[in-house]
């Protein structure tokens, strides 16, 4: 009897769930490691993570320089945060009025699951805006809970990473669609931006 080809947006729907999962795990390892001054283990765990994510990539390529990217840009937003004195680090800044390096391993993480988690999302930039402006706060809030940061000034920062998480999920979900590439087994020809083969 012949094999029953798998629905593909069912296979797309578990990867999602998979990456989704995965980035939990990652996300409470670079917090705890990093509030036990112990950043390093949690950066190892994401570059391991990034480099199983492009062996999985239609376009390694194009996804390593998305990653990049975003990683870049990331950490440069937070040293922007971190440099209005509303929030700080007790372990990991490396160098003054930078935000801690393990920051930078935070955003890869984000970075490996847009366009494997977020890509339903496309076009639907009011309520990319929405979760951001909750999200990101509400993970600094969880940050600050377990040790990694504190806030100096609660509502000022709050309000601040809402506003930036606001503009810049939408930004990086767009970003993902244009130069990223999703995972082999998400996605067909029929994704709803046309990029069922990146």
């Amino acid at each position: 009897m012949a094999l029953r080809q798998r629905d593909p947006a069912l296979v797309s729907r578990h990867l999602g769930l998979l990456y989704l999962a995965l980035g939990q795990v990652g996300w409470f390892t670079c917090v705890l490691s990093a509030a036990r001054a112990d950043g390093w283990i949690g950066v190892a765990l994401v570059a391991a993570m990034s480099a199983g994510h492009l062996c999985l990539v239609r376009r390694p390529l194009r996804e390593a320089a998305f990653l990049v990217v975003v990683t870049v840009l990331g950490f440069g937003w937070e040293c922007v945060v971190f440099r209005t004195g509303w929030i700080a680090y007790p372990n990991g800044v490396l160098v003054a009025g930078y935000a801690p390096y393990w920051m930078a391993g935070l955003w890869a993480l984000f970075a490996l699951q847009v366009n494997a988690v977020f890509a339903s999302l496309r076009r639907r930039w009011f309520l990319c805006a929405v979760l951001g402006a909750v999200g990101g706060p509400l993970s600094f809030r969880a940050g600050a809970a377990l040790g990694a940061v504190t806030f100096i000034d609660f509502w000022r920062a709050f309000a601040l990473i809402g506003a930036g998480w606001a503009v810049m999920l939408p930004g990086l979900i767009a970003l993902g669609a244009a130069i990223g590439s999703r995972p082999i087994a998400s996605g067909t020809a029929t994704d709803a931006m046309g990029h069922g083969d990146r």
